[in-house]
């Protein structure tokens, strides 16, 4: 059998497992090569009921931060979730589950909400106080951009037996960084950080980052 011949026989006869090899080393290769160069997310923000449709990036967003911060934007990033969408009262109980398992799972470090939806989160109690990353000269200086939620009290059998007002948002009013990002066009959302952040040194850093735009 001539050469030629020989190596057209291979390949009639073994031509699939060929292509799967071939497929199996380049699956692999890519694996390696996405771990290698996977990036660790430094922070986690949530824009909730937002409008993204004009946002194709969100990296350009962060970029100013992550330099100030010396944050090496080939090691680290943001990740910015826009899929949030839920109106209390609406039944539309996935979009809430998805929202308290993000929250208890520590997967979000800063929101930002709008009326409806904050004052329905904070009655869980899931903010950090503004008091706990501005000082009490600063919070004054905010005047009535600070915001106010009812946190609801249970016993140890889960029965309601009282509330508690608390300053647990800011809001972002004529903010240059929200309108740049086309997130809330016509409307000032309630920015917040979350307790339970796996990121909290950075989601302070970002939320009064923001102040100062």
């Amino acid at each position: 059998m001539k050469k030629r011949d020989a190596a057209g026989y291979i390949w009639d006869y073994y031509r699939i497992p060929i292509i799967a090899a071939i497929a199996g080393v380049l699956f692999v290769i890519y694996i390696i090569h996405s771990r290698l160069t996977a990036k660790t997310e430094i922070l986690n923000v949530v824009a909730a009921n937002c409008y993204s449709l004009e946002l194709s990036e969100s990296e350009p967003l962060f970029a100013e931060f992550m330099e100030q911060r010396g944050i090496d934007s080939d090691k680290y990033e943001v990740s910015l979730n826009t899929s949030i969408t839920y109106s209390p009262g609406t039944g539309n109980i996935y979009s809430f589950q998805a929202l308290i398992t993000l929250i208890n799972a520590g997967r979000i470090d800063v929101a930002f909400w709008d009326d409806d939806l904050f004052n329905e989160m904070v009655e869980y109690g899931v903010f950090m106080p503004v008091s706990d990353y501005l000082s009490e000269d600063e919070i004054a200086a905010l005047g009535n951009r600070i915001v106010y939620g009812e946190y609801q009290i249970l016993d140890e059998n889960g029965e309601l037996i009282g509330s508690e007002s608390y300053a647990s948002g800011i809001r972002l009013t004529d903010n240059s960084w929200i309108e740049a990002s086309s997130l809330y066009p016509g409307f000032d959302p309630v920015m917040t950080v979350q307790l339970k952040s796996d990121n909290e040194e950075t989601a302070i850093a970002f939320a009064r980052y923001l102040l100062e735009k």
